[in-house]
């Protein structure tokens, strides 16, 4: 059965929700709610630098190259595609070391705090998509990467120069 508006009484209403604080404080049926600490919060949320994403592109490619990636591209998307703004190309020479170069790129930035917000590929080892939103990186074994060509693809894309010792 439905209950109307109009069958509540004001004393019901006050029972329900009482405005004395007092009432609410001495209620033994009431459980404490836990404290909300604002020093935690803003501790683990806003302390933590946040990076640009030709910042984030670069932290992936030092990353990627700390496993041995082979031929690390970076190119600049920003201003022809509005779903990405960098992409991070990469190689390994056989499967593991796809793999071992995802490992190394997510544990890094996870203890930066940054979590991928998806990974593609991973079991199969011959091309790997991990995408942060603004930089998805794409790790290819080297035939892979040699059949799909995604820098002739993006052709129009700047390539950001890697410094020589990343």
């Amino acid at each position: 059965m439905g209950v109307r508006a109009g069958n509540f009484k004001e004393r019901d209403i006050k029972q329900k929700f009482p405005s004395d604080k007092r009432a609410l404080r001495d209620d033994p049926q009431r459980t404490a709610a836990p404290k909300f600490s604002s020093h935690n919060f803003f501790t683990t949320t806003l302390n933590k630098k946040r990076m640009t994403p030709k910042q984030l592109a670069t932290k992936i490619a030092k990353a990627a190259d700390d496993v041995q990636a082979v031929d690390i591209n970076i190119l600049d998307l920003s201003s022809l595609t509005s779903f990405a703004d960098f992409f991070v190309i990469c190689s390994g020479k056989s499967d593991t070391q796809v793999k071992a170069i995802a490992d190394s790129i997510m544990g890094k930035l996870s203890k930066a705090g940054r979590k991928p917000l998806g990974v593609e590929g991973y079991d199969q080892g011959l091309w790997l998509l991990v995408d942060y939103g603004d930089v998805v990186v794409h790790i290819f074994h080297n035939e892979a990467r040699n059949f799909y060509n995604l820098e002739k693809l993006w052709g129009d894309a700047p390539q950001i120069a890697i410094s020589a010792g990343l």
